[in-house]
């Protein structure tokens, strides 16, 4: 019997999909952050965290999410955890 993730478990997804696309275009237009390395430092975390969050070792908590939205200047928030009819 195969039970269903936590509504949780797709929005830790998403962010870490949107932290990686952001990144990725930050290197691809030149601007910085554009590595886990460089955001973490740039947003007081560890190196450690933002690589676990990329690679979906952790789930991001909000001020580690806050953070990063805040130097990437950019929601990492989705709503993937929401139903269709709650997304309207």
């Amino acid at each position: 019997m195969q039970t269903e993730a936590p509504p949780s478990a797709a929005l830790a997804h998403g962010i870490a999909s949107r932290l990686r696309t952001t990144l990725d275009r930050n290197r691809t237009d030149g601007l910085k952050p554009d590595s886990a390395r460089q955001a973490a430092a740039a947003a007081n975390l560890s190196p450690n965290t933002v690589a676990n969050v990329l690679n979906g070792a952790v789930w991001p908590d909000i001020d580690t999410i806050a953070r990063l939205e805040r130097i990437l200047g950019t929601s990492l928030w989705g709503s993937e955890h929401l139903t269709a009819n709650e997304k309207g």
